[in-house]
């Protein structure tokens, strides 16, 4: 099943976009994706305590830009700059993922899976609009905020449903 790691913007850049007119923000909320990957509910139980083990200290993002999102022509995102300590977590994450894959064998390569690399990571906040890009309100380039919660999400039916969330910091055992 699809899933998805990711972090939220912070109330102050979410209320701002929710001013914009012709809009339309994703049904799952705004969010900078991490990692999507695939995996077995079965498996997922192993790979959840694992991650609530990962030590990554918050970080700061910052809108770096505003640019057309090169997938949908109705879209575009907030690109953020790539602080290490995110390039670090979706590392650890990565690392994780293969080694629960490989400790389950080559069985369930098919069954496991996630998207992107370790190279070309560009976190960013995708906003779709209507027929045409409007004018925006705001000016978003050089925001800043802070990430201290990081979030799993299960793809049903088309839509993503939440399944845990967890505070960047010392580990917690679950």
């Amino acid at each position: 099943m699809r899933n998805l790691a990711f972090f939220r913007p912070s109330e102050e850049l979410s209320q701002m976009l929710m001013e914009e007119e012709g809009l339309d923000l994703p049904r799952a909320g705004l969010h900078g994706t991490i990692l999507k990957f695939d995996i077995s509910v079965a498996l997922m139980r192993g790979f959840v305590p694992v991650l609530s083990m990962l030590e990554t200290e918050p970080f700061e993002v910052e809108v770096t830009g505003i640019r057309d999102y090169r997938f949908d022509r109705r879209s575009f995102v907030l690109t953020l700059n790539c602080p290490k300590a995110l390039v670090g977590l979706r590392q650890d994450m990565m690392r994780e993922f293969m080694r629960l894959r490989n400790e389950r064998g080559g069985s369930i390569s098919n069954t496991m899976s996630f998207y992107g690399s370790l190279d070309g990571y560009e976190p960013h906040y995708t906003i779709s609009y209507g027929d045409e890009l409007p004018d925006l309100k705001h000016n978003y380039i050089g925001m800043r905020m802070m990430i201290d919660r990081y979030f799993i999400s299960r793809k049903m039916g088309g839509r993503y449903f939440p399944l845990t969330s967890f505070r960047l910091g010392a580990p917690v055992l679950i």
